[in-house]
């Protein structure tokens, strides 16, 4: 008896599927402060009639307590983190068009642009003094079908001659993430950014589910660290 009662009340009750599972803000990227009182976080939520999602930032007290919705845009942040003080968060945002490095600060609320590189950025980090900041982008190394022949625009064949020509649900488009150092000044670009693998066919992060959690800084901020198959040399 005590069991069928047990099966009836599951019955009668909700059942959890796909559907319900998608209303549920989606946790990710949670990062503390430095002095372990605040923690932000970046939550998707989706839409299943449009089968669309959206990431937004949010910051609060450890405790739990002075939830604040940090972003509210049509495009998605990732990629955030707080700056050595904890007085502002950093993150990626493409609302510019681009994804590109933005900072706000947490007494006022104002949100700048940092970074305008053409082309975006993959994801970033600071060097412990933050004096320098790391990135990733992607660069353009193998002309394309419609580079090698222009009079066929519309063309949308691919053509490869090595692996790995597909990476999970994208093809290999001639174009590799590189690692770049940007040194700062006052909080701003200054100089040009230096690409640490010049002409090099490979990519870091690895493809398809790295990201910048694969690259780090040495404690004193004089080396970087990256992972990387490079299997054949530099390209010439």
């Amino acid at each position: 008896m005590l069991f069928l009662g047990a099966a009836f009340s599951l019955r009668a009750q909700s059942l959890f599927t796909p559907e319900v599972l998608w209303q549920f803000g989606m946790i990710s990227e949670t990062v503390a402060s430095a002095d372990g009182n605040k923690i932000a976080y970046a939550m998707r939520k989706n839409n299943l009639a449009e089968n669309t999602g959206n990431t937004d930032l949010y910051l609060m007290d450890v405790d739990g307590k002075n939830l604040k919705q940090l972003t509210q845009t049509p495009k998605s942040e990732s990629n955030v983190q707080f700056s050595k003080d904890g007085l502002k968060l950093y993150f990626l945002s493409p609302e510019a068009g681009e994804n590109q490095v933005f900072v706000y600060t947490l007494a006022t609320g104002s949100k700048v642009q940092l970074t305008n590189r053409t082309g975006g950025l993959n994801g970033f980090s600071f060097s412990p003094n933050e004096d320098k900041m790391l990135f990733t982008a992607d660069v353009s190394l193998v002309p394309t079908l419609k580079d090698q022949h222009p009079d066929l625009p519309k063309a949308t064949g691919q053509l490869y001659d090595a692996l790995m020509h597909r990476h999970w649900n994208a093809w290999a488009d001639g174009t590799f993430s590189h690692v770049f150092v940007q040194n700062l000044a006052n909080g701003k670009a200054e100089g040009n950014a230096l690409d640490l693998m010049p002409n090099e066919k490979f990519n870091s992060p690895l493809k398809p589910f790295g990201g910048i959690e694969d690259i780090a800084w040495s404690n004193d901020g004089g080396k970087i660290y990256y992972t990387c198959k490079k299997k054949y040399g530099a390209a010439s």
